[in-house]
């Protein structure tokens, strides 16, 4: 399921985001949708979230951040959604 969030994410397609987003919310339950499609990560741990601003595409953020303030905690969106990190995150 990430997978295939990822994949919108990072081509930029918000109209097969939105249709992928009816389907879950119909499909899956709250942990589920938490877990693994905001949270969600690939292989190299990067989310959704980092391919839609890997990307520079605003309008998949943006709505990826409207289903995260309305399915995640504060420290959820804060520890795992905007300072989680992937494989390609630079450490200092």
């Amino acid at each position: 399921m990430n997978e295939c969030l990822d994949y919108i994410a990072k081509w930029g397609n918000s109209e097969t985001l939105q249709k992928v987003w009816e389907w879950v919310k119909e499909n899956q339950t709250k942990e589920e949708i938490n877990k693994k499609l905001l949270l969600g990560t690939d292989k190299n741990g990067t989310t959704a979230w980092h391919y839609a601003a890997m990307q520079g595409i605003s309008e998949i953020l943006q709505k990826v951040w409207e289903w995260a303030k309305k399915n995640l905690t504060k420290k959820n969106i804060k520890d795992k959604l905007l300072l989680g990190t992937d494989i390609y995150t630079y450490q200092v």
